[in-house]
């Protein structure tokens, strides 16, 4: 079985949130045959960047896309992660 990549849309990292603990978890955790991986999407509230790496982290899948077959989870919840996120799947 070849090894499956699994990136993670959102917040990690040292910033507060229940989501951002779970993907640190994620993160630390040596799966077998699969690679998990994140991009930062925001820095959390007041983050005025972040439509900019909302972009990016678009931009950055795309290129992706093209040398890996991987999942992509993108967290989403209320307020303007769901924006972001939202346009990040779309």
């Amino acid at each position: 079985m070849s090894e499956v990549s699994v990136i993670h849309v959102g917040n990690f990292g040292e910033y507060p949130g229940g989501m951002a603990q779970v993907i640190n978890r994620y993160l630390s955790h040596q799966f077998s045959k699969v690679n998990v991986s994140a991009l930062l999407s925001t820095r959390g509230r007041g983050d005025r960047l972040s439509p900019y790496r909302a972009a990016l982290v678009t931009w950055r899948l795309l290129l992706r896309r093209r040398r890996e077959r991987a999942v992509v989870v993108v967290h989403l919840s209320e307020r303007g992660s769901f924006l972001r996120e939202g346009a990040i799947v779309i």
